[in-house]
């Protein structure tokens, strides 16, 4: 049983969850293991959930978000039931178990009613949405979305807005609205921008490529797509990496690169595998289909379908049913599986098709089985009909098909300027279609030409930020986002070489800026073993911080670079011991980049100068340290040195650090 408070506790939780710090998350799940405090036990169970969800034991996850969920019910605290409700909705929703993520949000949507917790109303009516978005009810989908967009709206939230619009967009596409899709994609990302979400950004971009395949446009396609796949790449997110995979696939496949697209479906189906993401090994599953379609290799593309068919009805996936079902259809009746095209146009019959192209095919499918019941007048109409519907919806590939049918039609009626009017509209929209590929090859090998100089650039960007700058901190500007944040509790370091400016008189210029070199090259290293922030050098002085964790965490992991900086084994050239004076310090600070020139991150305020004067009035081999950094690090041994007179702070009360 832990001896600090619950409230301690839960602060200390809430960073770890916020940094995904693991090893904070099991040293407090041990921590909080109390059976009489049901808070503590939910929390208890709580970390034990993140741990598992984060190491992808997604059993052991539900679990203990079960018991978390009992636990906080039990203390009446039914918010926090409601966040762990929440968890196992997340991980059914990622294994495709869809319905079941909608029963769990709507039970948590009754208990954010009940509490007036708008947050989490938005969040569930955001989550409904979208999965009524999978089954393809369209208008509840939209019903929620809205719902979510009003809330965010209400509380001027920049971020919510832009995911309500999001998932809007998303259905408008489903609906095969597209423009109303683009606007609502574009505008979420006009909106997104504000709130600096990268994340959030690069998910609406992945999503806006996909709709830009559809219109066509694929250099904008490209674009987007390579935007997101970078971002999700960045953060190891690794599902909306191999969704980004098969946008880029998709664009290559429509410009004639099959090769490269079945390499970027194989990589995005790999990732999914590895993750066991039922929905996206589907998707994969009918790209890879429909290229063996276009190379010709049916029999393939049939198998593949088949296999995402299977999963597809295992999740209940209206939308993708719909599309593998058509396109299927079509393959069993090229392929003379007449039997089994004749079953599945019937089954597919009796379900609602939205898709504005499987329509369009839905109805030259309908002309083949009239033409095996030799009724040619009837096939002639479902014909015309998908002409008409292809025509209206600019789908060149069923115009080509239709136009190529109905000029069969018309030579067996013998009719002369039906033929010829159908064999020049075929040849026509045959034309179209291969100027339009050449032109989209084209297009896309200077769309990726642009992009890989684009990214050649900021490649070099990067790797100069991140080599000036600490890595949050390059990111920060990379996204064009504040690099000025505020500490509470940052713990400062100064040091410098005792004796310096005497010792290192009488050496050559290049050896002491190699000693120099070898010296903080190691104080680096340190820094990075105990998760200290180097800030700069200034001749022979190093400064560095630890602002990440509470008071008390900063101090002792600053003490242990300070304990290792005094051990450090350097001497001078002559042999002599090579000593430190070292000072530090506990304060708030502000820290940023300061210049545009040349970029520098440093910090402010009055702590940073009572660090240094700790240093300055320090003595050499020893580490001197405020009264404040003397209780934030304790238990490390200390020893008090008495009052001495700080410039700028008056008397002082003031420690040596002598060890842990």
């Amino acid at each position: 049983m832990s001896m600090r408070t619950r409230e301690e506790i839960q602060a200390d939780a809430s960073r770890a969850f916020a940094q995904r710090d693991l090893g904070a998350m099991r040293r407090l799940a041990a921590e909080a293991t109390d059976h009489n405090d049901l808070q503590l036990n939910g929390l208890h169970h709580h970390l034990l959930a993140n741990l598992a969800s984060v190491e992808n034991r997604t059993d052991d996850a539900v679990g203990e978000y079960r018991r978390a969920a009992e636990s906080f019910e039990g203390a009446g605290d039914r918010a926090s039931a409601a966040r762990m409700l929440g968890g196992i909705a997340r991980i059914s929703y990622s294994a495709g178990r869809f319905e079941e993520a909608r029963e769990l949000c709507s039970q948590i949507l009754e208990i954010f009613e009940e509490t007036g917790n708008d947050l989490g109303r938005y969040s569930c009516h955001q989550n409904i949405g979208v999965i009524d978005w999978h089954f393809g009810r369209f208008n509840d989908a939209l019903h929620h979305a809205s719902m979510a967009l009003k809330i965010a709206q209400d509380h001027n939230a920049s971020e919510d807005v832009a995911g309500a619009m999001s998932t809007m967009a998303l259905v408008y596409e489903s609906m095969g609205r597209y423009d109303d899709a683009i606007s609502y994609f574009k505008n979420s990302l006009d909106v997104g921008a504000k709130s600096g979400d990268a994340v959030g950004q690069a998910r609406v971009k992945t999503s806006l490529s996909a709709v830009l395949i559809r219109m066509g446009d694929y250099e904008e396609a490209l674009r987007y797509a390579t935007e997101a796949y970078h971002e999700h790449e960045r953060q190891n997110d690794r599902n909306a990496i191999a969704t980004t995979l098969l946008n880029i696939g998709i664009v290559h496949q429509h410009t004639g690169g099959f090769a490269e697209a079945l390499t970027f479906y194989q990589r995005a189906l790999d990732q999914y595998e590895s993750l066991q993401a039922t929905h996206g090994i589907s998707s994969a599953l009918v790209n890879i289909a429909s290229v063996h379609a276009e190379l010709g290799e049916r029999v393939e593309a049939v198998r593949q379908y088949e296999r995402a068919l299977e999963l597809q009805l295992q999740l209940a996936d209206a939308a993708g049913i719909e599309r593998t079902r058509v396109d299927l259809c079509r393959l069993y009746f090229e392929t003379n599986n007449i039997p089994r095209a004749l079953d599945l146009l019937e089954v597919i019959e009796l379900s609602a098709v939205h898709d504005p192209e499987r329509i369009a095919w839905l109805e030259i499918l309908r002309s083949r089985r009239s033409m095996l019941n030799n009724d040619a007048r009837e096939a002639e109409g479902f014909i015309t009909g998908a002409l008409q519907r292809a025509i209206h919806s600019n789908i060149k590939v069923v115009q080509q098909e239709a136009h190529d049918l109905l000029r069969d039609c018309a030579e067996q009626r013998n009719d002369l300027v039906a033929y010829v009017h159908h064999t020049k509209e075929y040849e026509r929209v045959h034309a179209e279609l291969h100027a339009l590929d050449s032109t989209r090859r084209i297009l896309m090998m200077e769309s990726q030409r642009r992009l890989d100089q684009e990214k050649a650039v900021l490649d070099r960007h990067r790797t100069l930020l991140h080599s000036a700058l600490p890595p949050h901190i390059a990111e920060l500007i990379l996204n064009d986002r504040s690099t000025t944040t505020s500490h509470e509790h940052a713990a400062i370091l100064f040091a410098d070489i005792a004796g310096f400016t005497t010792r290192s008189a009488n050496l050559a210029p290049e050896r002491i800026v190699r000693m120099l070199d070898e010296i903080f090259r190691a104080f680096d290293q340190l820094c990075e073993q105990y998760g200290v922030m180097k800030i700069k050098t200034i001749g022979d002085a190093f400064m560095c911080m630890k602002s990440d964790q509470e008071a008390h965490d900063n101090a002792r992991g600053l003490a242990d670079v300070a304990i290792a900086i005094r051990e450090h084994p350097r001497t001078w050239p002559d042999g002599s011991p090579l000593i430190f004076r070292i000072g530090l310090h506990i304060g708030p600070v502000t820290a940023g980049v300061i210049g545009s020139q040349r970029l520098q991150y440093d910090i402010w305020g009055d702590a940073v100068n009572v660090a240094s004067r700790m240093e300055s009035t320090g003595e050499p081999g020893r580490i001197h340290i405020s009264e404040e950094f003397a209780e934030a690090v304790q238990p490390y041994r200390t020893t008090p040195r008495g009052m001495i007179d700080v410039k700028g702070k008056g008397s002082m009360a003031t420690f040596w650090l002598d060890g842990v």
